[in-house]
């Protein structure tokens, strides 16, 4: 049979004859993502399953409320190396590579407001901007009225 290159580590490999499309080598670490990939696939395509992983999900985290706190407290270098890869996809989603602008630039809802000039009486949205803050896509509707000085 012939070789095959490995879709995640790019090695060569033999393919089993029992799985003819076989696409991914057996190193542990590429049938992890393989499994990965076909969970998310699945999840992605079946919301019934998509549904049971959420509640299994949600009921192990009521029955181990903390745990995830108690974890990154016991573990200083997961924490640390989560920070990082946090703030890196962070950088990624404002679409820049420059990590000075990137620390003063904020993350915010594709639809925020344009400054507007002038500024005329009706309801526009108020969204939380302070340095560093993400701000979530629930923004807060505002009804302003503006009188004018004489």
């Amino acid at each position: 049979m012939e070789k095959r290159r490995c879709v995640v580590c790019r090695k060569t490999f033999e393919p089993t004859e029992r799985v003819p499309d076989q696409r991914f080598c057996a190193d542990e670490s590429c049938q992890k993502e393989r499994r990965r990939r076909a969970q998310k696939k699945k999840r992605r395509g079946d919301a019934d399953y998509r549904e049971n992983d959420q509640s299994a999900q949600r009921s192990w985290r009521q029955r181990n409320p903390g745990y995830q706190s108690n974890y990154r407290r016991a573990h200083p270098d997961y924490a640390q190396r989560n920070r990082v890869q946090q703030h890196d996809r962070d950088k990624n989603r404002r679409g820049t590579a420059d990590v000075a602008v990137a620390k003063s630039v904020l993350l915010v809802n594709e639809d925020s407001s344009k400054r507007m000039s002038p500024l005329i009486s009706g309801t526009y949205q108020l969204k939380s901007g302070g340095a560093g803050v993400l701000v979530n896509e629930d923004p807060i509707a505002l009804k302003m009225s503006f009188l004018s000085v004489t």
